[in-house]
């Protein structure tokens, strides 16, 4: 194959790439938000109280931000659980040679310290496109928290 018939990507093409995927991202959080109206407003029919937050039914932005806060700290919860889980396995796994258990728990905890820094910043820079300290901003780097705990959650699932 000839170098010259060959195609690189310039800064042009990844610059479009990148305004595609904003684009995409927007329209994600715009369609979202209209499915979020459309339910509530069904919902709204069949109910006569709601709680402020009900994440079943969200009706502003300050609702979504809210119910997404919560949902973060339930994620967070369970990624500490699992992480739990997984130190209970390595002691088990680990009864004939406790010294060699403990060694392995201490990499998991630096593992899992850098997972986290990793996880943090990853998110603030998934979420770069949207106003810093907004609370579409919050948003934003809450759910990508989320989404990435999940993943963890099925990695630490795996381990021993």
């Amino acid at each position: 194959m000839r170098l010259d018939a060959v195609e690189f990507p310039t800064l042009k093409t990844v610059s479009r790439q990148n305004n595609v995927e904003v684009i995409m991202r927007l329209l994600y959080i715009a369609l979202f938000a209209c499915l979020a109206s459309a339910c509530q407003a069904q919902t709204a029919q069949n109910t006569d109280v709601k709680d402020e937050f009900d994440c079943t039914v969200i009706s502003s932005s300050a609702q979504l931000d809210e119910c997404v806060r919560r949902e973060l700290k339930v994620s967070n919860t369970l990624l500490s659980q699992e992480f739990d889980k997984l130190d209970i396995r390595v002691k088990n796994a680990y009864k004939a040679d406790p010294k060699l258990g403990k060694e392995l728990i201490k990499k998991a905890h630096d593992a899992q310290e850098a997972w986290i820094a990793f996880r943090d910043l990853s998110c603030i820079m998934e979420s770069f496109e949207v106003e810093e300290g907004s609370p579409a901003h919050v948003t934003a780097v809450n759910d990508c928290s989320i989404r990435m705990n999940g993943l963890r959650i099925e990695d630490l699932k795996k381990l021993l």
